[in-house]
């Protein structure tokens, strides 16, 4: 009898450990995903990464050439600094965001710098850097600009 109570109880023990870490990893989950879903009805388009810059180059001013580029995670991998240097590029790349999260950025990213930059582009595909200088000079020798 002894050991059948012994049994029980370690199954009982058992039991209620793996409940409990169920209970723990269902608490975990349900914290992580409530935090992604606040953080995408907040901002959807996590606007607030670029913000503090986007005041420094409104009052920086015109710089001649300054390029906008706007994208995912292509853009963002871009090291324009590096390739480019001396050149007025402004990165705005934000990684996993899908298109319509880049549109909401438009506007505080690129649309509101009016007087600070002189181009957005929009990368077509992924990108090194001989190929971004090509196709920037096929931008500047398009007739419609």
């Amino acid at each position: 009898m002894n050991r059948l109570l012994q049994g029980a109880l370690a199954l009982m023990l058992a039991g209620l450990s793996v409940v409990s870490y169920k209970a723990w990893r269902y608490r975990s989950d349900a914290k992580t995903w409530h935090e992604r879903w606040l953080g995408l009805h907040s901002d959807p388009a996590h606007r607030v990464r670029y913000r503090a810059d986007n005041e420094r180059l409104r009052n920086e001013g015109v710089v001649a050439g300054r390029v906008v580029f706007l994208g995912a995670s292509i853009t963002d991998q871009l090291d324009l600094a590096g390739e480019f240097p001396g050149v007025p590029f402004v990165n705005r790349g934000d990684s996993g965001q899908l298109v319509w999260q880049q549109y909401l950025r438009l506007e505080p990213d690129a649309l509101e710098l009016s007087r600070a930059f002189t181009g957005v582009t929009l990368l077509p595909k992924p990108i090194n850097a001989s190929d971004l200088k090509a196709y920037l000079d096929t931008l500047q020798a398009r007739p419609d600009r």
